[in-house]
């Protein structure tokens, strides 16, 4: 069997565990059938405290990764390279611009797959890494977004093709379990951090209790830093609704299904400026949960007219408290737009759906005939 490739995918995978990883773990998990595809992990970062942190083992693995890339290319001469580019933060992007200029010119046509936005604006404010950017970015065969941008992020970059193909996963089962009290459970699940609005729900539990509603919010995720952390417990314990918050931590697998059968709402009040997708948003879809999320980015493109969603305004309390309380006050309004959310998430998300479209992407690129 010839050991020609057809396509090299180069990217990170858990762990950390974040939406890009998990979705790039997929492309590497999966069997391409009669498409040949090699596979390289990047292995920068082994936690979320490190992603983005300079240091020299990351220098060390830098080039190792370099040297992985040219054995592959001399053994197996991919048509293509596959590459998702550094959200707009300065060590990945020198990274990747150390990387892409060793490699790029070793394959006859590259992919990139855009997942975080902003890039571009970042660059534009850095005129030396700006154009050492544009070189290694520059002028490729296929740009993927995540989701529909305006301009798309290949724009800037020069990319003969523009695509958008939205995120998908499967998820797990889990029955809902018995609840000790008659509280309505708030769901989040993500990053802790301001920029993800978690403090935005101290002034909505601060209403809530106000106006007597009995719920509970669990927040599933990490924080972003121990002082995000301290500020959200002086913020809330001075707001007296420090009570009304259970922590979960970081939760995968069964445990994280299980927190998504319990949840009654599901709340994504983000405002983070690189938010694209959301995959925790198709995550509760697939549970059948009513969603409270903001008009932010590419947000409105996920939920499209699905019904399954109340969108807010950003920042703006008045309007997270008006669209949850809607919700605690109709739990056949809940219902139905859960299911709203099972149907936009089977017929758009499931892991099938973006795998069959990602291959017709790969397919189109190399532009030939896979043979076997």
């Amino acid at each position: 069997m010839s050991k020609r490739a057809d396509i090299l995918l180069v990217g990170q995978t858990p762990p950390p565990l974040h939406g890009q990883a998990v979705v790039t773990a997929m492309l590497f998990d999966h069997d391409w059938g009669e498409l040949r595809v090699q596979r390289l992990r990047m292995g920068f970062s082994d936690d979320l405290d490190s992603v983005g942190v300079a240091s020299w083992h990351k220098v060390w693995r830098l080039v190792c990764l370099i040297v992985a890339t040219w054995s592959i290319v001399f053994r197996c001469r991919p048509k293509a390279l596959y590459y998702l580019p550094a959200s707009p933060n300065i060590t990945p992007i020198i990274r990747d611009i150390v990387y892409l200029l060793a490699v790029r010119w070793m394959f006859p046509k590259v992919v990139y797959h855009h997942h975080a936005g902003g890039l571009g604006e970042f660059l534009d404010e850095r005129r030396i890494i700006k154009k050492l950017a544009l070189f290694a970015y520059g002028r490729m065969d296929c740009s993927i977004d995540v989701n529909i941008t305006t301009p798309p992020s290949g724009e800037y970059f020069n990319a003969q093709e523009n695509v958008v193909v939205m995120n998908g996963l499967d998820v797990g089962s889990a029955q809902r379990q018995p609840s000790k009290t008659d509280n309505v459970n708030l769901l989040y699940v993500g990053m802790l951090s301001e920029e993800k609005g978690v403090f935005d729900l101290i002034d909505l539990a601060k209403s809530l209790k106000i106006n007597g509603y009995s719920v509970c919010f669990q927040l599933v995720g990490g924080w972003s830093s121990l002082d995000t952390e301290n500020k959200f417990k002086t913020l809330s314990q001075s707001a007296d609704v420090f009570d009304m918050f259970h922590f979960s931590g970081v939760l995968s697998g069964n445990a994280k299904w299980q927190a998504y059968a319990d949840g009654d709402v599901f709340l994504f009040p983000t405002q983070h400026p690189t938010e694209t997708f959301g995959l925790v948003l198709i995550e509760a879809m697939a549970f059948g949960l009513p969603i409270v999320t903001n008009r932010w980015r590419g947000i409105p493109h996920v939920i499209g007219d699905s019904g399954c969603a109340e969108m807010c305004k950003v920042r703006c309390p008045d309007s997270l408290l008006q669209a949850v309380e809607k919700l605690l006050s109709n739990q056949g309004l809940r219902k139905s737009m859960g299911a709203a959310g099972v149907k936009h998430y089977t017929e758009n998300f499931t892991k099938d759906v973006f795998i069959s479209r990602m291959e017709q992407v790969f397919r189109d690129t190399i532009n030939t005939n896979v043979e076997a």
